[in-house]
């Protein structure tokens, strides 16, 4: 869909930034899925990074952009994309700091280790504070089964990604 000409004025020039930009966001967006399901097409997405890197390389060209200015942005992007994976870095530890702080203070909560809380066994006995520890109990299995759920889910499409990446390379004949 990209040929080398860009002769043309700023609409031909936008119509190209934003060719570009689209083809990145799909790039990367494809690039994350295919590590979230633990699947590398790395060739596929250099070729497209080769190509959108042309087509940028041409824009520079069209609209005067100096090398030093590109190599600044390039630093910028870099620097920017660094703060992010800090980040998310730090939001993943706050995200298992709170999971298990939540536990705690559930158990501190219940009055003891909900791993540990058997209701009574005669349901004369059984008051409010039971039914606390049982209702939290029962959220905490349940929060345990969902990210059990959403792990197996993952794994899941890992197979299939892995069985279709298979099945290409054996109809292609690359098996070898």
């Amino acid at each position: 869909w990209y040929q080398r000409r860009v002769h043309g004025g700023q609409d031909q020039i936008a119509g190209l930034q934003g060719a570009i930009d689209e083809l990145l966001i799909q790039i990367s967006a494809r690039a994350a899925e295919e590590a979230a399901r633990g699947v590398d097409r790395s060739k596929d997405t250099e070729e497209l990074l080769e190509t959108s890197a042309s087509a940028t390389a041409d824009l520079w060209e069209a609209t005067g952009k100096s090398y030093a200015e590109a190599k600044a942005d390039f630093n910028k992007i870099k620097d920017d994309r660094v703060a992010a994976e800090h980040a998310a870095a730090h939001l993943r530890i706050v995200e298992r700091n709170h999971r298990l702080a939540l536990e705690i203070y559930e158990d501190k909560l219940a009055g003891m280790a909900l791993d540990e809380y058997k209701p009574p066994a005669d349901i004369k006995n059984f008051g409010a504070s039971d039914l606390e520890r049982v209702n939290l109990s029962l959220q905490r299995k349940d929060r345990r089964l969902a990210q059990k759920d959403e792990r197996i889910m993952q794994l899941e499409a890992q197979i299939a990604a892995l069985t279709g990446a298979l099945t290409d390379r054996e109809i292609v004949g690359t098996d070898k």
